[in-house]
């Protein structure tokens, strides 16, 4: 199974759900434990077989007895293991920081990266198993709150997960904050920026004025902590800041015209999260043994979730480093001439660049894969993939089929996200890269990834066409106290830049407004 936990279909990754079931399939309680599961991935219930017999079952009896250890085990340990695995995360980090790729030959490269692979993917189960428990334990406390009287739309669970401290996924964003009020409040800095619109041209200037280094100090703080935290971050072939620091600029600007604070956003989800703890309190008065029972599960619920977001910074930067790294390899293939470009690495497996490096290869021709590649990839863009495929038998041997968005009238629902009601103008986002104005403006996206962090903080609201209540989407929303609908399909085509409507974000509900 866990060979084939992904796939690659036309340039996008899917799970390779049929596996992710057999795999659940070892988890004591199976059948009641894969819903959250479902629901935490935005996929649809499916229909489980029967289950076996009793002698049947009573013959699992010890696997299931060791699974429930395991379960128990991992998550008395769980806070333990997640400290020690960002201790360990962290001195990998550092030590890469601290090593000069450009000094570096290309096989001491090839052994950065296989030592780096070695001593991180050796103990990222973590991250795994601290998902199994944000999803169960996000599932019983919205069942609680429902069992009890006390919430039937999700907005009640959702409100109390704002505000959590020592969310880290939310630091890049404080970070820039804090850069554009020095920018927006300081006389000689807002001169600087008023009077040089190239970015570039503004950032050599920051880098070279002696006058400025105490900015430049948190300039460059930002790049080594945040650097890589960028709109599609996991795809290795975009650049970082760390490859286009002038874009930090371009960064700041946007923000240097809100007026929202690091203090503010933060006062509002403390608010979400005060008004929730006493309605919660007000529900539960005179019920002890109930009470005790929800707070220990949203305990548990908030502190699981804030791993997930941290984990998932860890793993961003792990894809930072892994870029950089390959850049370099490719710098030193195009030097060879091997290549034609250094970004031409992106088009090359691993394997292919190590083969190359150590004589393991199977071809020297490495230009021609990525010219291949390249058209190959120019094709992916253009086609529209369903959200799940079913394959038999040869999976390429076939075209997969198109996606086909049936007609809508009426309002258009989802899954409430993050609380809050307002209206405004929709603005469709394709490409994050080149459309960057939703200032005051609805968000609406296909999908979006930890680096449309900085695109979601100046919209008034967002619309994603995938996604779940703990997606990054949903999580982060709730964070930045912007209402947040996800899962609403087709949304990217059913409605167009320039309209108007509103969304509620505790409903799902997005309505049109006449003109």
């Amino acid at each position: 199974m866990f060979s084939r936990m992904v796939s690659f279909v036309d340039g996008r990754i899917y799970y390779d759900l049929l596996n992710w079931y057999k795999l659940y399939g070892l988890v004591p309680g199976f059948e009641k434990r894969v819903r959250a599961w479902e629901a935490a991935l935005g996929l649809e219930t499916r229909e489980l077989d029967e289950p076996d017999s009793m002698w049947t079952r009573l013959g699992e009896v010890p696997n299931a007895a060791r699974g429930l250890y395991g379960m128990i085990r991992n998550l008395l340990t769980l806070d333990r293991e997640a400290a020690a695995f960002g201790r360990r995360f962290r001195k990998v980090w550092e030590h890469f920081l601290a090593t000069d790729l450009e000094a570096c030959e290309a096989e001491d490269l090839v052994n950065l990266y296989e030592g780096m692979v070695r001593d991180l993917l050796e103990r990222w189960e973590v991250t795994t198993v601290n998902d199994f428990y944000a999803f169960q334990f996000y599932e019983v406390l919205g069942n609680l709150l429902e069992k009890y009287g006390l919430c039937s739309t999700g907005g009640l669970r959702n409100d109390l997960l704002c505000g959590e401290t020592g969310m880290e996924s939310v630091e890049p964003v404080r970070s820039l904050m804090r850069l554009a009020r020095e920018v927006r409040e300081g006389s000689e800095l807002r001169g600087r920026f008023e009077a040089e619109p190239d970015d570039r041209a503004l950032w050599k200037q920051l880098q070279s004025d002696p006058t400025l280094a105490d900015f430049r100090f948190r300039l460059d703080r930002h790049l080594r902590f945040y650097g890589d935290r960028t709109l599609g971050e996991l795809m290795l072939e975009n650049a970082s800041l760390h490859e286009e620091p002038e874009r930090l600029v371009a960064m700041i600007r946007a923000q240097v015209q809100s007026t929202r604070s690091v203090e503010e956003m933060e006062a509002h989800e403390r608010a979400i999260r005060k008004r929730a703890e006493a309605r919660l309190s007000e529900g539960l008065s005179g019920k002890p043994l109930k009470g005790s029972l929800v707070r220990w599960v949203l305990k548990n619920t908030r502190t699981s979730v804030k791993y997930r977001e941290n984990l998932r910074l860890a793993r961003t930067r792990a894809f930072g480093m892994v870029r950089r790294l390959f850049r370099r390899l490719g710098v030193l293939l195009a030097n060879q001439r091997m290549i034609e470009a250094p970004e031409d690495v992106f088009f090359l497996g691993v394997e292919e660049v190590i083969g190359a490096v150590r004589g393991g290869g199977l071809t020297r021709d490495l230009a021609a894969l990525v010219r291949i590649r390249r058209a190959e990839f120019e094709g992916f863009k253009a086609r529209e993939l369903p959200g799940r495929i079913h394959v038999k038998g040869i999976a390429y041997a076939r075209p997969f089929p198109p996606v086909v968005l049936e007609p809508h009238e009426g309002a258009l629902s989802g899954i409430g996200a993050s609380p809050g009601k307002v209206q405004g103008e929709v603005k469709v986002i394709l490409d994050p890269a080149t459309e960057r104005d939703v200032a005051g403006k609805i968000l609406v996206a296909k999908m979006t990834d930890p680096g449309w962090v900085f695109l979601m903080i100046s919209a008034a609201g967002m619309i994603v066409e995938r996604g779940s209540l703990l997606s990054h989407t949903a999580i982060i929303g709730r964070e930045l106290g912007i209402p947040t609908i996800v899962g609403v399909a087709g949304v990217t085509q059913l409605l167009e830049t320039g309209q108007r409507v509103e969304i509620d974000g505790e409903l799902g509900t997005v309505r049109v407004l006449e003109d």
